[in-house]
């Protein structure tokens, strides 16, 4: 398996704080895990984590596409 990390900044340009709640959907084989919540204080940017593992359990396979999504709502 395979991980990393990367740095996301969300960016509030309101003149009140966002609340969000964040969900991930992914192919089997690679999981997402993000902060379940966050809020970003108006007119300000706040920054999350995003890690991503890629586990391949069928290693017969030598192409596969994974697509993942975060859903803020």
């Amino acid at each position: 398996s395979k991980s990393l990390s990367r740095k996301v900044t969300l960016t509030n340009v309101t003149d009140k704080p966002l609340e969000l709640s964040l969900t991930t959907q992914s192919s089997p084989g690679l999981a997402i895990q993000v902060p379940e919540n966050v809020t970003v204080p108006p007119r300000s940017s706040t920054i999350i984590k995003i890690d991503v593992q890629v586990s391949m359990s069928a290693t017969d396979l030598y192409a596969a596409e994974l697509n993942a999504r975060i859903k803020l709502s």
